[in-house]
């Protein structure tokens, strides 16, 4: 009986999890377009004329190696546009002369003066003399 019992349960674990089948999602398609309404009148018929004369290029070559003609040099340009009508000229202005006016002198230009040679002095000096000390001397007294 328990082996029986432990076949079910086993088997319940096995297929128990699984649920049941389920369809595959739609596929995707894009929404539809957008027509606009169907325009409420009919265009009305143009019958256009036969026409007597045949098409053609409006094109013609140019002829090469033509000497050029002979006219006159153009005129240098010019451009003098005319002032906006709102436009006021700037008035001028004159100043008498003062008669106790002096002009300033011009500025004079002194150049600097020529610096001095240069002598470099040196970069160390000698050792001073040691100082002499005087020590007496031993006398031995035999």
């Amino acid at each position: 009986m328990y082996k029986l019992l432990l076949t079910f349960a086993l088997m319940a674990s096995v297929h128990g999890d699984h649920s049941a089948p389920h369809p595959s999602p739609a596929p995707y398609h894009p929404p539809a377009s957008y027509h606009g309404p169907a325009p409420a009148y009919k265009p009305a018929k143009y019958e256009e004329p036969a026409k007597p004369y045949a098409f053609q290029y409006a094109y013609k070559p140019a002829p090469y190696h033509a000497p050029a003609p002979a006219y006159k040099p153009a005129p240098a340009p010019s451009y003098n546009p005319a002032p906006a009508p709102s436009y006021k000229p700037a008035p001028s202005y004159k100043t008498a002369p003062i008669p106790a006016y002096k002009p300033a002198p011009p500025p004079t230009y002194e150049p600097p003066p020529a610096p001095t040679t240069y002598e470099p002095t040196p970069s160390y000096k000698s050792a001073p003399e040691p100082i002499p000390t005087y020590t007496p001397t031993p006398s031995y007294e035999s």
